[in-house]
């Protein structure tokens, strides 16, 4: 058995066993969630098992009363006209204050309602919450009080009212049952009754206007115990590629079996700023959170929480000027088949997080071989994509993930080289709330091999991505996760395209694409400019051309030698563009695959991408290699390793020439400072310069991403490692 079959396998064995113990912990962890939701439930049936247990003594009571009792007033805290409560005659000490007659400004006295009391007697009766009670009776359950239905008075009290001050209770005898404490106090206003009458209530307490319209003094509203999460953001991967068995017309995907040597990973980054001497202490008490998970089909399921006490803003004392500002914590899922899940929370206005995922795919064998790459991003209400493999040998998997707590619905589109199609080329899919669902796109595309895929949603976005593969006789010869773009740029630049000569065999049957849609109506032009390493070079073809508006076009890049360059594409008016590669030689290739890279924009502070993790993949399988493009003038760039124990580099930097190109290896991130990379962040260049990071895998098989931002997920402030 030759050193890489040996390798091979070992990995395979240890990915097998990772399996094994992350199942061993899931169980783990779902049994406790089983056990303590089973607590919680006999915690709450116990005050309704003691409320029903008193129940017998209070229709006695009623009984006692005699049909001629006569009430004043119903019962405010009992749904009106309910039987089941009882009604609580005023006494001799508290004489009634008829409700039109309230005087302005005076708080009702008695008893309040205790709150567990009247969760645990609504839960035990079944009654509905207060505001829904009063217009779920029927008129004929209502007791006479000479009220309309829409008079009658409602059960809660508005956050912006203060509950009236206890009354001393009078001593029980003893062993005597102690009396039923009303739900609501008579006489005491209602909240969906005073909010129909006018009563404004602002959160907090600062505001607050009785029924007669006069502004009352401001009112302390007691604190909520669950703080509001302020911001919640989700960035989603896709799910392991593989074959499709099944897929229902609900989206319910069934894949068969994967091939052995298939290994994923998603690893994720998360920061948040170091606070300078002096910061307010708010700040770095800020609430935040971090955890990564899986969304599948048949919902959320969490995995990790990354390390939020270390990622907690805190005070630097003497920051030196090339000291970072901002600190970070990093986990990784590997060989998870459902799409995973990094989930960013801050739950106070001060605080700020960023974060950043990436998703790594390779097979040397079987059906779904090559290397693929995907960027994890939150989910938006449009995608577009290029060129998914149909036909013979073909696969397109379209999964639509929905990480929010509402349904989506999402209308797929095919379009080829005649714009969209219409009927049989259009498909609506439900995605229920944290989930996921898929579709097949042989099921929508024709038989056009220039296609694409529009996707809108509406109720809720969500994130999509679309596994493309192709195999030759069930061997696979090529597999990516295909870029999604939206049509707002006229300009697109794209560094680091592999591009073969004319002269090496295979190369016209691989050649390198230019893959463009105009959003525009009518003729757009396109301008095409290519550069080399040391500057710009001509096309064989015309570089300048036009396009029907909502057509997919495919332009080849003939002419070039073999090697690597940097496009950027100019269109008359908002466009989609994306270039696909089969590299510099795939006729020389040990296995044939193919990448995509859509375009991507300048470097700005906090710009950066996620590297490999040697823990998922072997670190001899997977080399990252960044590109960087100066169009415009040549630059210093500089950047800072992160490492997964919290390490910064310091400030390590590259020169990249005017129209030209520079190339940072992998071996540059293994910096003296880090032990083990985990991603790269970049400060903002003088000029402007366009990066991408290109991952090779075994046999040459390859996948590329454009650099872009990590950042807070509101995407307002930027992370800045220097100060």
């Amino acid at each position: 058995m030759s050193a890489k079959k040996v390798r091979r396998h070992i990995r395979q064995l240890q990915r097998q066993r990772r399996r094994e113990q992350r199942e061993a912990v899931r169980a783990q962890r779902r049994q406790a969630s089983q056990e303590e939701a089973a607590r919680r439930r006999q915690e709450h049936a116990r005050p309704a098992e003691e409320h029903q247990a008193a129940e017998p003594q209070d229709v006695v009571a009623d009984e006692q009363l005699g049909d001629d009792a006569v009430f004043d007033e119903p019962a405010v805290g009992s749904a009106v006209g309910s039987a089941e409560e009882p009604v609580e005659e005023p006494t001799a000490e508290e004489p009634e204050t008829p409700e039109a007659e309230q005087p302005e400004g005076e708080e009702p006295e008695g008893d309040q309602p205790d709150p567990e009391r009247v969760d645990a007697d609504r839960s035990a009766t079944g009654q509905p919450d207060a505001e829904q009670s009063d217009t779920s009776q029927s008129d004929a359950e209502r007791p006479d009080t000479g009220q309309s239905a829409s008079d009658q008075p409602d059960t809660e009290q508005p956050d912006s009212e203060q509950p009236a001050p206890e009354q001393p209770e009078p001593a029980d005898p003893e062993g005597a049952e102690p009396a039923r404490t009303p739900l609501i106090a008579p006489g005491l206003r209602a909240g969906a009754v005073a909010a129909a009458l006018g009563v404004l209530a602002v959160a907090g307490g600062s505001l607050a206007m009785d029924v007669s319209g006069h502004v009352a003094q401001p009112r302390a509203v007691a604190p909520v115990d669950t703080a509001a999460v302020v911001s919640d953001t989700a960035l989603v991967c896709p799910p392991m590629p593989g074959l499709p068995d099944s897929v229902s017309t609900e989206g319910l995907l069934d894949y068969r079996s994967r091939d052995d040597s298939a290994a994923a990973q998603a690893r994720g980054v998360v920061l948040s700023p170091r606070e300078a001497e002096g910061s307010s202490s708010d700040e770095a008490d800020a609430d935040i959170g971090a955890e990564l998970g899986l969304l599948g089909q048949d919902g959320y399921e969490q995995d990790q929480e990354l390390d939020t006490a270390a990622l907690s803003p805190g005070m630097t004392e003497n920051p030196q000027d090339d000291s970072p500002s901002w600190r970070h914590d990093s986990a990784a899922l590997t060989d998870e088949t459902e799409a995973p899940l990094l989930r960013l929370n801050t739950q106070d206005a001060a605080a700020t997080l960023a974060g950043a995922a990436q998703y790594l795919y390779t097979a040397d064998s079987g059906p779904v071989a090559g290397t693929a790459a995907a960027e994890c991003r939150p989910p938006q209400r449009s995608h577009w994509f290029f060129g998914p493999e149909i036909g013979e040998g073909g696969t397109g998997l379209l999964t639509l993930a929905n990480p929010s707590n509402r349904q989506a619905t999402v209308e797929v589109t095919a379009y080829d080289s005649d714009g969209a199609r219409s009927g049989s080329g259009v498909r609506t899919q439900v995605v229920p709330a944290q989930s996921t669902r898929t579709v097949n796109i042989a099921s929508i595309a024709g038989d056009d091999p220039v296609n694409g895929v529009q996707v809108n949603a509406s109720q809720a976005p969500v994130s999509a991505s679309l596994q493309s593969s192709r195999a030759s006789d069930g061997t696979g010869i090529g597999v990516e996760f295909l870029p999604s773009s939206s049509s707002d740029a006229e300009r697109h630049v794209l560094a680091g395209i592999p591009v073969a000569a004319d002269s090496q065999e295979d190369s016209a049957a691989f050649p390198t694409e230019l893959w463009i849609r105009s959003a525009s109506t009518g003729q757009s032009t396109v301008e095409v400019q290519v550069y080399s390493d040391e500057g710009p070079v001509p096309l064989e073809n015309a570089s300048v051309f036009s396009v029907q508006g909502g057509d997919v076009d495919s332009i080849d890049l003939s002419g070039l030698e073999a090697g690597t360059y940097d496009l950027i594409v100019t269109t008359e008016g908002p466009s989609d563009v994306a270039v696909k590669s089969y590299g510099t030689e795939p006729g020389e290739q040990d296995r044939l695959d193919f990448a995509w890279l859509a375009g991507a924009t300048p470097l700005r502070d906090g710009y950066g991408v996620v590297l490999p993790d040697p823990d998922g993949v072997d670190p001899d399988s997977v080399e990252a290699q960044l590109r960087l493009f100066a169009p415009e003038a040549g630059t210093q760039v500089t950047y800072r390793v992160l490492g997964a124990d919290g390490e910064t580099s310091a400030p390590q930097s590259v020169e990249v020439p005017t129209g030209g190109a520079a190339t940072v290896e992998a071996e540059q991130f293994a910096v003296d400072e880090v032990d083990e990379p985990v991603a790269v962040v970049f400060e903002e260049p003088a000029t402007e310069v366009v990066g991408s990071l290109r991952l090779t895998g075994e046999d040459d098989t390859f996948s590329m991403l454009p650099v872009r931002a990590v950042d807070d997920p509101a995407g307002s402030v930027p992370v800045r490692l220097g100060d």
